[in-house]
């Protein structure tokens, strides 16, 4: 029987074309119990979720090149079975870039091993990186859609992941934490997203073309997404050549208006607040009154240590997490020693 078996590896999907045997089915690396055929007529194809085990059930139509077709179900055993927290550490060093780095631990609840570590930097340098024992650790580029017309390409970030390369024996074990992922960057931290996959099994294949149509379409949205995200400190703020200050603001002001409003680091009043003291500082750099505008940043810096008296200490610590939301204040211990730091650079470069 004619089949195919789909595996995902890190951000690159490869088709391997060869014999199945049936019934099997997988999709990627997430692995699907044996399928069962049923008779036409015996159930519609659908999607259920199923809370006393957490695993999905699939029931679809497949269809052969000699023109036969089957009613397959089979059970989906999602990749999300952990318990992850995560905490970013930043830090300059001697030559002024940024070294990123991740301490990330798995609960001792959590039914899977964490194998997989994925985020989306504005910048990220491969020689830097750092990944532990029996991981990949890589970055991938990420350009702009520019169809054929090559003079439109442009670089718009780098996904940087590690993966666990050893079948599961360097995966983070329910209860237990590495603090090895790392890479470097020009770029100044912003808050970001973190994605964790959970180390599931087998890599199989279903029987046929697998789920098409609407079925297809709705189980794909639920592959693509098989992993769980938490914000973390990322790579996000680029800093021009020459060095702009006023420039480097409008970034962090747009970031703090976007993603931190999206990720539920703040609150909107605290934005407005501010919005206000960044949009004067700005202008007083563009006027050439340095002075007013290191000001307008030190009352920036004294808002964020208001909200969290230990925030600039702990961007030095991997101990605890990064926060998952916004529950007390009006902006979160994460978001706040991000912006302290961004502050904090632009202030000693204001000349």
């Amino acid at each position: 029987m004619n089949g195919y078996l789909i595996i995902r590896f890190a951000t690159v999907s490869f088709l391997v074309f060869g014999l199945l045997q049936l019934p099997v089915a997988a999709y990627g690396s997430k692995y699907i119990q044996d399928g069962v055929i049923l008779p036409w007529g015996s159930a519609e194809e659908g999607l259920e979720y199923v809370p006393d085990t957490g695993n999905y059930i699939l029931t679809y139509k497949t269809y052969y090149a000699d023109g036969s077709d089957m009613l397959y179900r089979i059970e989906f055993i999602p990749a999300t079975k952990i318990k992850p927290g995560v905490k970013s550490v930043f830090k300059m060093n001697k030559n002024g870039d940024i070294r990123y780095s991740y301490k990330v631990k798995n609960g001792s609840s959590a039914e899977q091993k964490i194998f997989s570590v994925r985020m989306f930097a504005s910048e990220a340098n491969t020689e830097t990186m750092n990944g532990p024992d029996g991981w990949l650790a890589d970055i991938y580029r990420v350009h702009n859609s520019y169809g054929s017309d090559l003079s439109k390409k442009r670089y718009i970030g780098s996904n940087v992941y590690w993966l666990d390369l050893t079948k599961g024996s360097a995966s983070i074990s329910p209860g237990g934490s590495i603090a090895d992922f790392a890479y470097t960057s020009h770029d100044l931290p912003g808050v970001g997203k973190i994605d964790l996959t959970g180390r599931v099994g087998k890599v199989m294949g279903f029987a046929g073309e697998g789920p098409q149509g609407e079925i297809g379409k709705k189980f794909n949205a639920l592959y693509t997404n098989d992993f769980i995200v938490l914000p973390t400190a990322v790579a996000w703020i680029s800093v021009p050549t020459p060095f702009n200050a006023a420039a480097v603001l409008e970034k962090v002001q747009q970031h703090i208006k976007t993603e931190l409003v999206d990720l539920g680091q703040i609150n909107a009043d605290f934005v407005q607040e501010l919005d206000r003291l960044i949009t004067a500082a700005v202008a007083a750099i563009n006027t050439g009154n340095l002075e007013a505008a290191r000001h307008d940043i030190k009352a920036l810096k004294q808002l964020l240590h208001r909200e969290h008296k230990d925030a600039e200490e702990e961007r030095h610590e991997n101990d605890g997490d990064d926060e998952i939301a916004l529950d007390k204040g009006r902006i979160s211990k994460l978001a706040s020693r991000v912006l302290i730091f961004d502050l904090e650079y632009v202030e000693a470069r204001l000349k």
